[in-house]
């Protein structure tokens, strides 16, 4: 898939992960709905990818909320007229042992790390399947593959979020929708400052994951691609590579080329 005149729609595309696949995109002539819960965010990201000269809208919008995420869709048809590619990014974590969970926090991750996706995939497919190819990516974790502690919110419904991606990529194998599961390790995001906000010892979630910051600046190398139907993209570490290098690269397996 060419980048060129499509339509790409991105949750969580204020910061992080979702903010550098826009500008990535957005260098190589596509066209981006970017979506997320702060207007400031978005307002950012259309500041650093504007002069590219694609046509881009934003939406704020909670993931989580089924009547904001079924409006989602016909916000961006009107003002682009299709959808090619769907990126589900948008992602939360907390900072807490199981016993220190609140039904509350299970809520809030569940509807955003899970129900959110879901929403995606149920309120995007019709738009994506009038399409002549589509691509749908989902941002999973490498918590999807091994649970952690202090993150089991997190972990369960980022293994749900891999089953999913899984049930699709059979389901659409050979139809022209192509599904991608991305698995991301210790990437340095506002993730990690969210998670903290959140810890009953707030000082020594800082410190653990200042470790993991360090760790993040290690970036990653390791994948699994198969062919063009992309199934897994991990992305683990490696001294060989950057946070720019890793984006780059799951543009390109994105895109159908293989490095």
């Amino acid at each position: 898939m060419k980048w060129v005149e499509k339509v790409t729609v991105i949750t969580g595309a204020g910061s992080g992960i979702g903010q550098v696949i826009a500008k990535h995109i957005a260098a190589k002539g596509g066209h981006l709905a970017l979506v997320d819960m702060s207007e400031e965010g978005l307002q950012k990201t259309l500041e650093s990818i504007k002069h590219f000269g694609g046509k881009y809208s934003t939406h704020c919008v909670n993931v989580s909320d089924v009547a904001q995420m079924e409006a989602l869709p016909e916000a961006v048809i009107a003002v682009h007229r299709q959808i090619d590619v769907l990126f589900n990014n948008a992602g939360l974590t907390i900072d807490k042992s199981f016993a220190d969970h609140s039904l509350a926090d299970w809520q809030k991750i569940v509807g955003v790390n899970l129900w959110g996706v879901i929403y995606g995939y149920h309120f995007f497919l019709p738009y994506l399947e009038k399409r002549p190819e589509a691509h749908i990516a989902t941002t999973s974790s490498m918590a999807g593959f091994l649970g952690f502690p202090k993150q089991s919110s997190y972990s369960l419904t980022k293994a749900g979020v891999r089953a999913l991606n899984e049930s699709l990529y059979a389901e659409y194998k050979f139809r022209h929708i192509h599904i991608t599961s991305v698995h991301p390790g210790a990437i340095h995001t506002n993730l990690f400052n969210v998670a903290s906000a959140t810890a009953v010892d707030q000082e020594a979630s800082r410190e653990f994951f200042k470790k993991v910051k360090k760790f993040a600046k290690i970036k990653f190398i390791h994948f699994r691609h198969v062919n063009y139907n992309t199934r897994y993209i991990s992305l683990i570490m490696s001294h060989k590579s950057t946070f720019k290098s890793l984006l780059i690269y799951v543009v390109k397996c994105f895109s159908g080329y293989v490095i």
